[in-house]
């Protein structure tokens, strides 16, 4: 798994790499779990079930495209995995 985080300055700049990221890993369905819980403004899966998010002017990637199709105990799809760690992570995210 990998993580990372940019941050950017500007609300155009965070929006402008949060939508390249949607075109270069191939977005594949928001995840509106992430924003009812006001955890993230913006979420999506791609084709590899890893996500993207961005709250503020922050865009957080979890790269979960190297892991077993199924990972843990029990197993769990990397994609759920991947919306779990981001839930975690978004949580310790306040303000700017």
């Amino acid at each position: 798994m990998r993580l990372a985080v940019k941050e950017l300055t500007t609300g155009a700049e965070t929006t402008g790499y949060y939508n390249f990221l949607a075109t270069k890993l191939g977005k594949t369905k928001a995840l509106p779990e992430l924003m009812q819980k006001g955890l993230a403004q913006d979420a999506f899966a791609t084709k590899g079930g890893s996500i993207v998010a961005r709250k503020d002017y922050k865009v957080l990637l979890i790269d979960v495209s190297k892991l077993p199709e199924r990972f843990g105990a029990p197993t769990e799809p990397r994609s759920d995995i991947a919306v779990s760690v981001g839930a975690t992570i978004l949580d310790c995210w306040t303000g700017l």
